[in-house]
């Protein structure tokens, strides 16, 4: 059933796809619970793509007690882009502060994104100072993917001149 799920939503058939994981969904309140997790990630994650951020927050939602950090997180990190695109700035912040607070590691790979949104976040806000304390979080941790460090070492170096901090935007440029 995943892999007809996967194929529908390559073929952009979106809603067969959610059909699908409702129909599984049903017939797992019968019995097992073991798929659940993985269905309201796809159906989330389907919806969000779809821009139905109000559908998607739903699914996310019922992830936010997992057991399992790297599901929980994931979820989430999408709550809280869902939040931000439907302008609940304020949830949005406090989803993302959830996670990017703690330790950046390999196996929690929504951390720094979290981070990178809230410096965004901020910016929007015009609160560059709190900005530039995310992005140089990313800018100098490890277990930042490449390609977001090198964008969060622009964003540090660009908020830091905002600042008139000239010598932190030389050293990050």
């Amino acid at each position: 059933r995943y892999l007809l799920i996967k194929a529908l939503r390559k073929q952009g058939k979106a809603d067969q796809a959610l059909d699908i994981i409702q129909q599984i969904r049903v017939k797992t309140q019968q019995g097992s619970e073991r798929e659940s997790p993985n269905l309201n990630m796809i159906a989330g994650d389907i919806l969000y793509n779809n821009s139905n951020f109000q559908q998607a927050e739903k699914y996310f939602k019922t992830l936010l007690s997992h057991e399992n950090t790297a599901i929980r997180e994931a979820a989430m990190y999408y709550l809280g882009k869902c939040y931000k695109n439907q302008g609940k700035t304020r949830n949005a912040e406090a989803v993302f502060k959830r996670i990017a607070r703690e330790k950046f590691n390999s196996e929690q790979i929504y951390r720094p994104y979290a981070a990178y949104s809230l410096g965004n976040l901020y910016i929007k806000k015009d609160k560059p100072e709190d900005a530039f304390t995310w992005y140089e979080k990313l800018a100098t941790s490890q277990h930042v993917p490449e390609k977001l460090q090198r964008k969060a070492l622009f964003e540090v170096a660009d908020t830091a001149m905002n600042l008139d901090k000239t010598q932190l935007a030389i050293k990050y440029y």
